[in-house]
């Protein structure tokens, strides 16, 4: 009795969690910037917060932005694979919203570098945020982000697509994310999808945590499936 509660401490003290962040900063986000920005700290404070409550799981993060620069992609890592605990708020200087939408580009070079730090046993979670369709990636196709989400997916990594001013679902499908998610791209919208969001990133980690989540589950858990 006594080594199989010492293996159940172990495995829980095992637990890491990689949360990826890729959030939109092209142009049409500056309509909803301050909106955004307090959102992202908002989630920053909802892993914060499962730090506390489930400590024997690391949460780690990575946030990416996304637009483009005198015609080129800019793909910016704000925090690259972070302890949570190490994480400050974002500041005003941290996003400042214009050009177009590399989606891809940016999808690409963070699941690239990202997929060589999480470890076997390891849960990721991916979350991508949105106003608009891809418009200005260089470097990656749609068809090479559908290969690299369907290889880490069969790797347990779990993806949430949240998208504003299309139709979400069948993006993501063309992705083959099976998570997705509307918002309406107004400051309230965007409010309202940053609470709901947080909800599901919480009830997602307990059910990691206690070692319920499959490959298959929903993110959007009180949802149905998409």
């Amino acid at each position: 009795m006594k080594k199989k509660e010492e293996k159940k401490t172990e495995d829980k003290l095992q637990k890491v969690m990689h949360n990826l962040i890729i959030m939109d900063e092209s142009g049409s986000m500056d309509r909803i910037k301050e909106q955004a920005l307090n959102g992202a700290n908002e989630t920053i404070k909802t892993i914060r917060k499962a730090q506390e409550e489930m400590p024997n799981m690391l949460q780690k993060l990575t946030f990416v932005t996304f637009d483009t620069l005198y015609d080129g992609t800019e793909v910016r890592t704000i925090f690259d694979d972070l302890p949570i605990d190490d994480v400050r708020n974002l500041h005003e200087r941290d996003y400042c919203p214009c050009g177009g939408t590399p989606l891809y580009d940016a999808m690409g070079i963070s699941l690239s570098k990202l997929q060589e730090q999480v470890l076997h046993g390891e849960h990721a979670l991916v979350t991508i945020i949105t106003d608009g369709l891809e418009n200005a990636s260089h470097e990656y196709s749609a068809k090479a982000i559908k290969s690299i989400v369907t290889l880490l997916r069969e790797k347990g990594w779990v993806f949430a697509y949240i998208g504003a001013n299309q139709d979400a679902v069948e993006v993501a499908k063309e992705m083959n994310i099976n998570n997705a998610k509307e918002y309406d791209a107004s400051p309230e919208g965007y409010e309202k999808m940053v609470c709901e969001e947080n909800a599901h990133r919480m009830s997602f980690f307990k059910r990691c945590y206690e070692g319920f989540i499959k490959v298959s589950d929903n993110f959007f858990d009180d949802e149905e499936g998409s």
